[in-house]
């Protein structure tokens, strides 16, 4: 592995960020690097990885904000990610396809988030499809789903560069397309992943030539067999994850027939070590938290159980209740609203019209 470059803080100690930007000369270049050039977070470098080596940046990209790399060779999809990671010089690290764009707010949002939970690696939510159906793409994390499809997208997520200097996260050049997903599963085997939940990005999925996206960019071959290679290199490994996980479940549910409440969030505790934001463990922690009479913590775990799984009814009512107890009347809203469209049942429905006549928006807010 080449020798780490030393990150450079600007001179107020704003740590730097450095956002690599894989092209082969696609006109929707220059959108993408103003989209960078537009960021609120004062310390940005550019790196951009020219992968195809007859394409010659114009003078639109003379910026001192950009750091060329040339490889001299046409680079394919996961050697061009680790030449800009070779190159980047940044504390903080991200990554843009050249055929998207990040908001504005990109860079801020998400390392304001990181920084202020101590996470090495935050995500946020992309903007997808074409203008006037555009809709929100949100998914909460839960590491064992992550083999079922890649919670964060490349474009729109952080990491701290421990993840690359000290644990030797790098895109595996065995992936023709995944190779982002892959690293994920990588990263994630050394951090916790932050959902922030605020778009940072949009996604044009339907251009760019990987066959990984949608409509025309999609090659259900090229991701079939990338696939293939990652039930190979991940599958045994995600399936010890959910027996550990499986297995505390159990142990916490035993404990907690026995009335053994300490030992219950123990396992709890355990299983989530091993599978951060599992929301059957959380709501275990939550019951636990519960018993304890610590309400920021039951509020806490059963906010991630229902990011994790945002069709899990039941739990959602009862954050809905315990949001509106402790004085956040519109995050109870918010959570009405989102139950509104998962009632599948007459009994549901009548306990969403319930909570609505409980929970207006003028009722007292009192105290669990």
């Amino acid at each position: 592995m080449p020798a780490a470059i030393p990150p450079h803080a600007s001179q107020d100690n704003t740590p730097r960020v450095s956002l690599i930007v894989r092209t082969i000369g696609r006109p929707e270049l220059r959108l993408a690097i103003d989209s960078i050039r537009a960021q609120t977070w004062p310390a940005i470098e550019i790196v951009l990885v020219l992968a195809n080596p007859e394409f010659q940046p114009g003078p639109e990209f003379d910026d001192p904000r950009i750091r060329m790399v040339r490889a001299g060779r046409r680079l394919p999809r996961p050697d061009a990610a680790n030449a800009g990671l070779d190159a980047a010089s940044g504390d903080w690290i991200g990554f843009l396809d050249e055929d998207d764009q990040h908001l504005p707010n990109h860079v801020e949002t998400l390392l304001d988030a990181a920084r202020g939970q101590d996470a090495r690696l935050a995500y946020g939510d992309l903007i997808v499809g074409e203008p006037g159906r555009e809709q929100v793409l949100a998914n909460g994390y839960w590491k064992a789903r992550h083999t079922d499809h890649p919670i964060p997208h490349l474009i729109g997520m952080l990491l701290s560069r421990e993840l690359i200097d000290r644990h030797g996260c790098r895109f595996d050049s065995d992936f023709e397309v995944l190779e982002d997903w892959d690293f994920f599963l990588q990263c994630a085997e050394h951090t916790d992943f932050l959902h922030v939940g605020a778009p940072v990005a949009r996604y044009n999925g339907h251009l760019g030539t990987s066959g990984c996206g949608v409509g025309a960019n999609r090659d259900e071959t090229r991701v079939r067999a990338g696939l293939a290679r990652m039930t190979e290199k991940w599958g045994q490994r995600y399936r010890q994850l959910v027996d550990q996980a499986e297995a505390a479940g159990r142990a916490a549910d035993a404990a907690l027939g026995a009335r053994d409440f300490m030992a219950a969030e123990r396992h709890a505790r355990a299983g989530l070590a091993a599978d951060p934001g599992n929301p059957t463990l959380l709501n275990r922690l939550a019951y636990c938290r519960r018993l304890a009479g610590d309400w920021p913590g039951v509020l806490a775990a059963l906010r991630r159980a229902c990011d994790s799984d945002p069709l899990a009814f039941r739990m959602k009512c009862d954050l809905t209740v315990l949001e509106h107890r402790h004085g956040e009347p519109a995050r109870a809203r918010e959570l009405l609203d989102s139950l509104a469209t998962l009632a599948e049942s007459e009994q549901d429905r009548a306990l969403v019209s319930r909570l609505m006549a409980e929970l207006r928006p003028d009722a007292a807010v009192g105290r669990a």
